[in-house]
Protein backbone atom coordinates (compact mmCIF):
# COMPACT_ATOMS: atom_id res chain seq x y z
CA UNK A 1 0.00 0.00 0.00
CA UNK A 2 2.46 2.48 1.68
CA UNK A 3 4.58 1.72 -2.49
CA UNK A 4 1.83 2.16 -4.23
CA UNK A 5 0.45 5.66 -2.69
CA UNK A 6 3.80 6.93 -2.68
CA UNK A 7 4.33 6.02 -6.10
CA UNK A 8 1.05 6.49 -7.37
CA UNK A 9 1.74 9.99 -6.35
CA UNK A 10 5.06 10.35 -7.95
CA UNK A 11 3.72 9.32 -11.45
CA UNK A 12 0.53 11.41 -11.63
CA UNK A 13 3.14 14.09 -10.64
CA UNK A 14 4.78 13.02 -13.68
CA UNK A 15 2.35 12.86 -15.65
CA UNK A 16 0.99 16.55 -14.74
CA UNK A 17 4.89 17.98 -15.06
CA UNK A 18 4.32 15.72 -18.78
CA UNK A 19 1.41 17.32 -19.33
CA UNK A 20 2.54 21.04 -18.47
CA UNK A 21 5.75 20.74 -20.64
CA UNK A 22 3.05 19.50 -23.31
CA UNK A 23 1.45 22.58 -22.55
CA UNK A 24 4.97 24.59 -23.04
CA UNK A 25 5.34 23.55 -25.93
CA UNK A 26 2.57 24.24 -27.90
CA UNK A 27 2.25 27.65 -26.44
CA UNK A 28 5.79 28.24 -27.54
CA UNK A 29 5.31 27.00 -31.42
CA UNK A 30 2.55 29.88 -31.16
CA UNK A 31 4.95 31.96 -30.08
CA UNK A 32 7.15 31.07 -32.41
CA UNK A 33 4.89 31.72 -35.06
CA UNK A 34 4.00 34.71 -33.15
CA UNK A 35 7.49 36.50 -33.17
CA UNK A 36 8.47 35.24 -36.96
CA UNK A 37 4.63 37.53 -37.44
CA UNK A 38 5.65 40.02 -35.13
CA UNK A 39 9.13 40.85 -37.22
CA UNK A 40 7.20 41.40 -40.23
CA UNK A 41 4.83 43.35 -38.82
CA UNK A 42 8.12 45.53 -37.45
CA UNK A 43 9.34 45.95 -41.13
CA UNK A 44 5.50 47.22 -42.34
CA UNK A 45 5.26 49.21 -39.89
CA UNK A 46 8.44 50.75 -40.82
CA UNK A 47 7.54 51.16 -44.24
CA UNK A 48 4.65 52.35 -43.54
CA UNK A 49 6.30 54.97 -41.30
CA UNK A 50 8.86 55.75 -44.66
CA UNK A 51 5.69 55.97 -46.29
CA UNK A 52 3.97 58.44 -44.65
CA UNK A 53 6.71 60.43 -43.94
CA UNK A 54 7.55 60.37 -47.93
CA UNK A 55 3.94 62.36 -47.96
CA UNK A 56 1.93 59.24 -48.83
CA UNK A 57 3.71 59.18 -52.36
CA UNK A 58 1.84 56.27 -54.37
CA UNK A 59 5.38 55.52 -55.80
CA UNK A 60 6.87 54.17 -52.36
CA UNK A 61 3.24 52.12 -52.00
CA UNK A 62 4.74 48.75 -53.64
CA UNK A 63 6.60 48.17 -51.02
CA UNK A 64 4.00 48.45 -48.56
CA UNK A 65 1.64 46.64 -50.14
CA UNK A 66 4.48 43.57 -51.00
CA UNK A 67 4.92 43.25 -47.34
CA UNK A 68 1.84 43.45 -46.60
CA UNK A 69 1.45 39.82 -48.60
CA UNK A 70 4.31 38.50 -46.41
CA UNK A 71 2.20 39.60 -43.00
CA UNK A 72 -1.21 38.06 -44.33
CA UNK A 73 0.20 34.16 -44.97
CA UNK A 74 1.88 34.36 -41.64
CA UNK A 75 -1.29 35.74 -40.05
CA UNK A 76 -3.39 33.41 -41.48
CA UNK A 77 -0.88 30.64 -40.69
CA UNK A 78 -1.20 31.49 -36.77
CA UNK A 79 -5.37 32.14 -36.70
CA UNK A 80 -6.00 28.41 -36.35
CA UNK A 81 -3.83 28.13 -32.91
CA UNK A 82 -4.44 31.65 -31.22
CA UNK A 83 -8.59 30.64 -31.60
CA UNK A 84 -7.81 27.46 -29.92
CA UNK A 85 -5.49 28.87 -27.21
CA UNK A 86 -8.47 31.62 -26.92
CA UNK A 87 -11.10 28.95 -26.73
CA UNK A 88 -9.26 26.96 -24.55
CA UNK A 89 -9.15 27.40 -20.35
CA UNK A 90 -5.29 27.53 -20.38
CA UNK A 91 -3.54 30.91 -18.34
CA UNK A 92 -2.69 32.22 -21.43
CA UNK A 93 -6.27 32.94 -22.78
CA UNK A 94 -6.59 36.07 -21.76
CA UNK A 95 -3.65 37.09 -24.18
CA UNK A 96 -4.46 34.85 -26.85
CA UNK A 97 -7.93 36.91 -26.97
CA UNK A 98 -5.73 40.26 -27.30
CA UNK A 99 -3.59 38.61 -29.93
CA UNK A 100 -6.88 37.51 -32.17
CA UNK A 101 -8.10 41.35 -32.04
CA UNK A 102 -5.39 42.43 -32.87
CA UNK A 103 -5.26 39.89 -36.02
CA UNK A 104 -8.58 41.03 -36.68
CA UNK A 105 -7.94 44.78 -36.70
CA UNK A 106 -4.63 44.95 -38.61
CA UNK A 107 -6.52 45.27 -41.46
CA UNK A 108 -8.05 48.30 -40.06
CA UNK A 109 -4.79 49.74 -38.76
CA UNK A 110 -3.18 49.38 -42.41
CA UNK A 111 -6.12 51.48 -43.89
CA UNK A 112 -6.15 54.03 -41.12
CA UNK A 113 -2.29 54.26 -42.10
CA UNK A 114 -2.39 54.73 -44.83
CA UNK A 115 -5.89 56.70 -46.07
CA UNK A 116 -5.91 59.00 -42.93
CA UNK A 117 -3.81 61.67 -42.40
CA UNK A 118 -1.90 60.61 -39.22
CA UNK A 119 1.15 61.64 -38.64
CA UNK A 120 4.14 59.53 -38.48
CA UNK A 121 4.65 58.96 -34.77
CA UNK A 122 0.57 57.93 -34.54
CA UNK A 123 1.02 55.29 -37.28
CA UNK A 124 4.08 54.17 -35.37
CA UNK A 125 1.97 53.91 -31.94
CA UNK A 126 -0.81 52.23 -33.73
CA UNK A 127 1.24 49.43 -34.99
CA UNK A 128 3.19 49.53 -31.82
CA UNK A 129 0.03 48.07 -29.75
CA UNK A 130 -0.69 45.14 -32.13
CA UNK A 131 3.24 44.12 -32.25
CA UNK A 132 3.42 44.48 -28.50
CA UNK A 133 0.76 42.03 -27.91
CA UNK A 134 2.41 39.46 -30.90
CA UNK A 135 5.55 38.95 -28.44
CA UNK A 136 3.74 39.58 -24.99
CA UNK A 137 2.95 35.96 -25.13
CA UNK A 138 6.50 34.99 -25.00
CA UNK A 139 6.98 35.98 -21.35
CA UNK A 140 4.16 33.54 -20.43
CA UNK A 141 5.50 30.44 -22.50
CA UNK A 142 6.72 28.41 -19.61
CA UNK A 143 3.55 29.00 -17.17
CA UNK A 144 3.11 26.26 -14.89
CA UNK A 145 6.57 24.58 -15.55
CA UNK A 146 9.26 24.55 -12.94
CA UNK A 147 12.44 24.03 -14.75
CA UNK A 148 15.14 26.94 -14.66
CA UNK A 149 16.96 26.49 -17.76
CA UNK A 150 13.46 26.92 -19.56
CA UNK A 151 12.41 30.18 -17.10
CA UNK A 152 16.05 31.77 -18.09
CA UNK A 153 15.41 31.24 -22.12
CA UNK A 154 11.96 31.94 -22.42
CA UNK A 155 13.23 35.28 -20.84
CA UNK A 156 15.97 35.70 -22.76
CA UNK A 157 13.79 35.07 -25.55
CA UNK A 158 11.27 37.98 -24.42
CA UNK A 159 13.71 39.94 -23.70
CA UNK A 160 15.31 39.76 -27.36
CA UNK A 161 12.23 40.46 -28.73
CA UNK A 162 11.37 43.21 -26.74
CA UNK A 163 14.82 44.53 -28.08
CA UNK A 164 14.27 44.08 -31.52
CA UNK A 165 11.02 45.51 -31.31
CA UNK A 166 12.43 49.01 -29.94
CA UNK A 167 15.59 48.96 -32.17
CA UNK A 168 12.28 48.92 -35.01
CA UNK A 169 10.67 51.37 -33.27
CA UNK A 170 14.35 53.50 -33.48
CA UNK A 171 14.09 52.32 -37.62
CA UNK A 172 10.96 54.17 -38.30
CA UNK A 173 11.61 57.00 -36.24
CA UNK A 174 15.05 57.44 -37.74
CA UNK A 175 13.32 56.90 -41.23
CA UNK A 176 10.76 59.62 -40.43
CA UNK A 177 13.40 62.36 -39.18
CA UNK A 178 15.54 61.90 -42.53
CA UNK A 179 12.40 62.70 -44.37
CA UNK A 180 11.49 65.73 -42.50
CA UNK A 181 15.56 66.47 -42.26
CA UNK A 182 15.38 66.48 -38.18
CA UNK A 183 13.66 65.02 -35.68
CA UNK A 184 10.46 66.65 -33.30
CA UNK A 185 10.74 66.83 -29.79
CA UNK A 186 8.41 63.85 -29.52
CA UNK A 187 10.09 61.70 -31.69
CA UNK A 188 13.40 62.63 -30.76
CA UNK A 189 12.74 61.73 -26.92
CA UNK A 190 11.18 58.44 -28.44
CA UNK A 191 14.05 57.53 -30.00
CA UNK A 192 16.70 58.13 -27.37
CA UNK A 193 14.00 55.80 -24.69
CA UNK A 194 14.18 53.19 -27.40
CA UNK A 195 17.69 53.17 -27.81
CA UNK A 196 17.55 53.19 -23.90
CA UNK A 197 14.97 50.13 -23.83
CA UNK A 198 16.95 48.46 -26.53
CA UNK A 199 20.20 48.42 -24.37
CA UNK A 200 18.36 47.37 -21.17
CA UNK A 201 16.53 44.46 -22.45
CA UNK A 202 20.00 43.11 -24.39
CA UNK A 203 21.28 43.47 -20.91
CA UNK A 204 18.81 41.44 -19.75
CA UNK A 205 18.99 38.78 -22.82
CA UNK A 206 22.38 38.49 -22.09
CA UNK A 207 22.06 37.93 -18.13
CA UNK A 208 19.51 35.51 -19.30
CA UNK A 209 20.78 33.06 -22.09
CA UNK A 210 23.84 30.74 -22.00
CA UNK A 211 27.28 31.66 -23.34
CA UNK A 212 26.76 29.72 -26.48
CA UNK A 213 23.83 32.19 -27.57
CA UNK A 214 25.60 35.04 -25.97
CA UNK A 215 28.46 34.01 -28.59
CA UNK A 216 25.99 33.36 -31.19
CA UNK A 217 24.54 37.06 -30.64
CA UNK A 218 27.85 38.54 -31.07
CA UNK A 219 28.88 36.45 -33.95
CA UNK A 220 25.41 37.02 -35.66
CA UNK A 221 24.41 40.71 -34.88
CA UNK A 222 28.25 42.14 -36.09
CA UNK A 223 29.74 43.01 -39.10
CA UNK A 224 29.86 46.54 -40.88
CA UNK A 225 26.17 47.10 -41.65
CA UNK A 226 25.68 46.70 -38.07
CA UNK A 227 28.27 49.43 -37.35
CA UNK A 228 27.15 51.25 -40.04
CA UNK A 229 23.43 51.52 -38.28
CA UNK A 230 25.36 52.76 -35.32
CA UNK A 231 27.22 55.07 -36.92
CA UNK A 232 24.44 56.44 -38.31
CA UNK A 233 22.52 56.71 -35.40
CA UNK A 234 25.09 58.63 -33.55
CA UNK A 235 26.10 60.77 -36.35
CA UNK A 236 21.98 62.06 -36.66
CA UNK A 237 22.08 62.44 -33.05
CA UNK A 238 24.87 64.69 -33.40
CA UNK A 239 23.63 66.65 -35.75
CA UNK A 240 20.17 67.03 -34.23
CA UNK A 241 21.80 68.03 -30.91
CA UNK A 242 24.14 71.28 -32.99
CA UNK A 243 20.91 72.07 -34.74
CA UNK A 244 21.70 71.06 -37.80
CA UNK A 245 19.39 69.29 -40.55
CA UNK A 246 20.06 65.36 -40.65
CA UNK A 247 21.38 65.40 -44.12
CA UNK A 248 24.80 63.63 -44.40
CA UNK A 249 25.39 61.08 -47.87
CA UNK A 250 29.31 60.29 -46.90
CA UNK A 251 27.30 58.52 -43.53
CA UNK A 252 24.08 57.50 -44.78
CA UNK A 253 21.64 60.08 -43.62
CA UNK A 254 19.83 60.58 -46.95
CA UNK A 255 16.13 61.72 -47.17
CA UNK A 256 14.91 58.40 -48.82
CA UNK A 257 16.31 56.34 -45.79
CA UNK A 258 17.76 53.63 -47.69
CA UNK A 259 21.29 53.38 -46.39
CA UNK A 260 19.87 53.43 -42.83
CA UNK A 261 16.81 51.08 -43.62
CA UNK A 262 19.23 48.30 -45.12
CA UNK A 263 22.32 48.94 -42.39
CA UNK A 264 19.64 48.46 -39.00
CA UNK A 265 17.80 45.95 -41.28
CA UNK A 266 21.02 43.76 -40.98
CA UNK A 267 20.96 43.98 -37.32
CA UNK A 268 17.12 43.24 -37.04
CA UNK A 269 17.85 40.47 -39.12
CA UNK A 270 20.50 38.83 -37.32
CA UNK A 271 18.73 39.07 -34.20
CA UNK A 272 15.82 37.12 -35.82
CA UNK A 273 17.77 34.44 -36.39
CA UNK A 274 19.47 34.63 -32.61
CA UNK A 275 15.31 35.18 -32.02
CA UNK A 276 14.58 32.08 -33.71
CA UNK A 277 17.62 30.14 -32.23
CA UNK A 278 16.74 30.73 -28.85
CA UNK A 279 12.80 29.89 -29.64
CA UNK A 280 14.15 26.50 -30.98
CA UNK A 281 16.32 26.05 -27.79
CA UNK A 282 12.81 26.56 -25.58
CA UNK A 283 11.09 23.90 -28.07
CA UNK A 284 13.89 21.16 -27.98
CA UNK A 285 13.97 21.69 -23.88
CA UNK A 286 10.10 21.76 -23.04
CA UNK A 287 10.12 18.53 -25.43
CA UNK A 288 13.01 16.87 -23.43
CA UNK A 289 11.14 17.45 -20.10
CA UNK A 290 8.14 16.29 -21.10
CA UNK A 291 9.93 13.10 -22.67
CA UNK A 292 12.21 13.23 -19.16
CA UNK A 293 8.82 13.17 -17.14
CA UNK A 294 6.88 10.51 -19.28
CA UNK A 295 9.85 8.43 -19.38
CA UNK A 296 10.14 9.15 -15.49
CA UNK A 297 5.83 8.31 -15.12
CA UNK A 298 6.86 5.04 -16.98
CA UNK A 299 9.53 3.77 -14.92
CA UNK A 300 7.53 4.11 -11.78
CA UNK A 301 4.65 2.68 -13.65
CA UNK A 302 7.16 -0.01 -14.06
CA UNK A 303 8.47 -0.12 -10.78
CA UNK A 304 6.20 -0.48 -9.27
CA UNK A 305 4.24 -3.31 -11.11
CA UNK A 306 7.56 -5.40 -10.34
CA UNK A 307 7.37 -4.39 -6.63
CA UNK A 308 3.68 -5.77 -6.63
CA UNK A 309 4.52 -8.62 -8.49
CA UNK A 310 7.57 -9.56 -6.02
CA UNK A 311 5.06 -9.25 -3.60
CA UNK A 312 2.90 -11.48 -4.65
CA UNK A 313 4.98 -14.08 -5.45
CA UNK A 314 7.21 -13.03 -1.73
CA UNK A 315 3.78 -13.44 -0.28
CA UNK A 316 2.79 -16.36 -2.19
CA UNK A 317 5.82 -18.16 -1.09
CA UNK A 318 5.94 -17.67 2.29
CA UNK A 319 1.61 -18.21 2.35
CA UNK A 320 2.68 -22.05 1.03
CA UNK A 321 5.80 -22.14 3.29
CA UNK A 322 3.49 -21.70 5.84
CA UNK A 323 0.33 -23.58 5.14
CA UNK A 324 1.63 -26.24 3.64
CA UNK A 325 3.63 -27.52 6.78
CA UNK A 326 0.24 -26.60 8.86
CA UNK A 327 -1.43 -28.75 6.91
CA UNK A 328 1.05 -31.18 7.32
CA UNK A 329 0.83 -30.84 11.19
CA UNK A 330 -3.13 -30.86 11.07
CA UNK A 331 -3.45 -34.11 9.20
CA UNK A 332 -0.76 -36.01 11.35
CA UNK A 333 -2.10 -34.97 15.00
CA UNK A 334 -5.70 -35.83 14.00
CA UNK A 335 -3.90 -39.08 12.67
CA UNK A 336 -2.37 -39.83 15.68
CA UNK A 337 -5.26 -38.73 17.85
CA UNK A 338 -7.43 -40.61 16.32
CA UNK A 339 -5.82 -43.64 15.25
CA UNK A 340 -2.31 -44.27 15.73
CA UNK A 341 -2.23 -43.43 19.60
CA UNK A 342 -5.40 -45.65 20.28
CA UNK A 343 -3.68 -48.54 18.08
CA UNK A 344 -0.84 -48.14 20.21
CA UNK A 345 -2.60 -48.01 23.69
CA UNK A 346 -4.35 -51.40 22.21
CA UNK A 347 -1.69 -53.02 21.83
CA UNK A 348 0.14 -52.43 24.62
CA UNK A 349 -2.62 -53.91 26.92
CA UNK A 350 -2.88 -56.96 24.31
CA UNK A 351 0.62 -57.64 23.83
CA UNK A 352 1.74 -56.88 27.58
CA UNK A 353 5.02 -55.26 26.61
CA UNK A 354 7.63 -54.15 28.89
CA UNK A 355 10.34 -52.63 26.81
CA UNK A 356 9.93 -48.50 25.35
CA UNK A 357 7.94 -48.68 22.09
CA UNK A 358 9.73 -46.09 19.08
CA UNK A 359 7.16 -43.08 18.61
CA UNK A 360 7.60 -41.82 15.05
CA UNK A 361 7.78 -38.12 14.47
CA UNK A 362 5.24 -36.43 12.75
CA UNK A 363 7.26 -35.56 9.03
CA UNK A 364 7.47 -31.49 9.79
CA UNK A 365 11.16 -31.03 10.49
CA UNK A 366 11.32 -27.25 9.24
CA UNK A 367 13.02 -24.91 12.31
CA UNK A 368 10.39 -22.32 12.37
CA UNK A 369 7.89 -21.95 15.08
CA UNK A 370 5.74 -24.58 13.25
CA UNK A 371 8.66 -27.47 13.41
CA UNK A 372 9.02 -26.40 17.23
CA UNK A 373 4.88 -27.09 17.53
CA UNK A 374 5.38 -30.83 15.68
CA UNK A 375 8.56 -31.57 17.98
CA UNK A 376 6.11 -30.55 20.70
CA UNK A 377 3.43 -32.89 19.75
CA UNK A 378 5.67 -35.43 19.47
CA UNK A 379 7.06 -35.38 23.14
CA UNK A 380 2.80 -35.54 23.77
CA UNK A 381 3.09 -39.00 21.76
CA UNK A 382 5.78 -40.08 23.41
CA UNK A 383 4.33 -39.12 27.06
CA UNK A 384 1.22 -40.29 25.91
CA UNK A 385 2.89 -43.89 24.97
CA UNK A 386 4.91 -43.73 27.60
CA UNK A 387 2.07 -43.37 30.10
CA UNK A 388 -0.07 -46.14 28.51
CA UNK A 389 3.25 -48.42 28.23
CA UNK A 390 3.52 -48.00 32.72
CA UNK A 391 -0.08 -48.29 32.51
CA UNK A 392 0.17 -51.54 31.23
CA UNK A 393 3.29 -52.97 33.50
CA UNK A 394 0.96 -51.80 36.13
CA UNK A 395 -2.05 -54.03 35.24
CA UNK A 396 0.31 -56.89 34.25
CA UNK A 397 1.86 -56.26 37.85
CA UNK A 398 -1.46 -56.57 39.25
CA UNK A 399 -2.61 -59.40 37.45
CA UNK A 400 0.78 -61.32 38.09
CA UNK A 401 0.16 -60.33 41.82
CA UNK A 402 -3.07 -62.06 42.08
CA UNK A 403 -2.49 -64.64 40.26
CA UNK A 404 0.59 -65.51 42.98
CA UNK A 405 -2.27 -64.94 45.63
CA UNK A 406 -4.56 -67.58 44.43
CA UNK A 407 -1.54 -70.13 43.62
CA UNK A 408 -0.51 -69.53 47.22
CA UNK A 409 -4.38 -69.93 48.16
CA UNK A 410 -4.60 -73.22 46.21
CA UNK A 411 -1.62 -74.68 47.85
CA UNK A 412 -3.14 -73.89 51.17
CA UNK A 413 -6.60 -75.22 49.96
CA UNK A 414 -5.11 -78.59 48.62
CA UNK A 415 -3.37 -78.90 51.93
CA UNK A 416 -6.69 -78.67 54.10
CA UNK A 417 -8.30 -81.09 52.07
CA UNK A 418 -5.21 -83.42 52.28
CA UNK A 419 -5.48 -83.02 56.29
CA UNK A 420 -9.13 -83.41 56.21
CA UNK A 421 -8.84 -86.43 53.99
CA UNK A 422 -6.66 -88.09 56.39
CA UNK A 423 -8.80 -87.04 59.12
CA UNK A 424 -11.63 -88.19 57.30
CA UNK A 425 -9.41 -91.92 56.78
CA UNK A 426 -8.70 -91.78 60.71
CA UNK A 427 -11.66 -91.56 61.76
Amino acid sequence: MAALVLGGFRVATSISSATEYEKVNEVAVLASQLTALAHEVELERDLTASFVALGRRSSGKADVDAQYSTVNKLRDSVRGPVDALAASDSPQRAQAIRIKNRLIELDQSRKTAVDSQLNVGSVIELYDRSISDFIGLNDNIDLGAADKELADSVSGFAALSRAKQFLSTQRALLVAALAARRFSKDELDSFIAARAQRNSELATFRAQVPLNIRQAYDDVVSGSAVDKSELIQARALFLQDSGAQLVDPEVGLQRDGDEWLKAVGKAIDGMRKIEQQVSDSILLRSRTLQGQEQQGAMIIAIAIAILLILVLVITSFMARSLSGPLRRLRREALFIASRRLPETVQQLRESEASGPMEVEPIGVMSQDEIGEVARAFDEVHREAVRLAGEESRLRSNVNAMFVNLSRRSQTLVERQITLIDGLEQGE
